[in-house]
């Protein structure tokens, strides 16, 4: 399928990103309430997001899935390239069935939804990428994440400042500031560690 696609001239998405990034590194890709992110540090931060997934799944990864549980958020953008450059496959966590009660709820406060137990006992993913606020709903998986690396990720990781700093007072005066769980790995600490480089399918990307 791979080589067909090729042949057709058809390339996976995280390449034509990476054009688009070499195109206009210095144009603006992603703007987080005021947090400007151009392609050049977009395409850094999906390199550097696949190489950790690399490491983290090191064997048969092609084809696993990466389950993206978190709003719209530049995390969910890093995670979803780096997954296809990592040649795995992104898994979006659909939360509709949850949206409203977010807006309105602590999220400890929020049941898990059969659509959500769905979606995970289809993709079984071999890695979690989750937004602090989703966290009390996927941990009430239980089991069904047994065998799955989870990468933690606050909604203020990527704010500008001053509203970085604000964040987490107005989270905790809502109950929606949510520590890291015990095991997990932090995705902005992941990013920091890896590697620019890595490889994928064999071949230097």
């Amino acid at each position: 399928m791979e080589r067909w696609l090729k042949e057709a001239g058809i390339r996976p998405l995280h390449e034509a990103l990476f054009e688009m990034c070499k195109k206009q590194p210095n144009a603006v890709a992603l703007d987080y309430f005021g947090k400007k992110i151009s392609y050049g540090e977009l395409e850094k931060l999906v390199r550097k997001c696949a190489s950790a997934f690399a490491k983290l799944v090191p064997d048969n990864r092609t084809g696993e899935r990466v389950a993206i549980f978190m709003p719209n958020i530049p995390q969910f953008v890093v995670s979803y390239y780096g997954a296809l450059a990592a040649g795995m496959i992104p898994a979006k966590v659909n939360f509709a069935s949850i949206v409203k009660e977010l807006k309105v709820k602590r999220p400890g406060e929020i049941k898990l939804t059969e659509e959500i137990i769905a979606q995970f006992e289809d993709a079984k993913p071999k890695v979690l990428v989750v937004a602090d606020i989703c966290w009390p709903i996927a941990n009430q998986l239980g089991d069904r994440l047994s065998g799955c690396t989870v990468i933690f990720t606050g909604m203020k990781d990527f704010l500008p400042f001053p509203k970085n700093v604000l964040y987490p007072l107005k989270a905790r005066k809502e109950g929606k500031l949510i520590p890291c769980p015990k095991g997990a790995h932090q995705f902005k600490a992941l990013l920091g560690a890896a590697s620019k480089k890595y490889r994928s399918s064999g071949a230097s990307v």
